[in-house]
């Protein structure tokens, strides 16, 4: 591998590896990430309690009868549902602003992903789902059920990349007018 495929690889980690030792949020590189998007003012501490809290909840929401799947798997697989390949530029083509087809790094996928979801997630705590369970009020669960929702590939973020590749579809006409790789 060259040191540019190292940089826009994306983050993977074999499952027979994770302990639950309270620093193994440090040693899987998806869960560091994961933690350093949550992280606000500083607060590393807390986003990694959400973080963990959010590995609990996964673990409850899969159903007793089908085959139960490590939350590590949901998380990498709903990040994988929910990578956009490309992004949407602004050119001007002829005195119109168009929108540009682009291709996305490996990597500028997996953060957008991230994003997307807890974007999604924030937006539903906010709502204040109305449950008889308080456990329903936390920002973790909502993150997790959007997390799951993604595993299924359901869910808001989902729909956000479809939506986007189906835009850049629609415009790929306009790819030959870019000036950028």
């Amino acid at each position: 591998l060259h040191s540019v495929d190292i940089l826009t690889a994306p983050i993977y980690y074999t499952i027979s590896k994770v302990e639950k030792s309270s620093d193994s949020i440090s040693d899987i590189p998806i869960l560091a990430k994961l933690t350093s998007f949550l992280t606000k003012k500083g607060h590393k501490t807390r986003a990694a309690g959400i973080t963990f809290k959010v590995l609990h909840i996964l673990e409850n929401l899969q159903s007793q009868d089908t085959l139960r799947v490590h939350p590590i798997e949901i998380i990498q697989t709903a990040l994988q549902n929910a990578k956009p390949v490309f992004e949407l530029r602004k050119a001007r083509i002829g005195g119109n602003t168009q929108f540009v087809p682009a291709s996305l790094s490996l990597n500028k996928q997996e953060n957008r992903a991230i994003r997307t979801i807890i974007s999604n997630a924030n937006v539903k705590h906010k709502k204040g789902i109305k449950a008889k369970n308080p456990m329903m009020y936390t920002f973790a669960y909502s993150l997790a059920v959007e997390f799951f929702d993604a595993y299924k590939n359901q869910g808001k973020a989902c729909q956000e990349k479809n939506l986007l590749h189906k835009q850049a579809e629609n415009n790929r006409q306009y790819i030959h007018k870019r000036w950028w790789k």
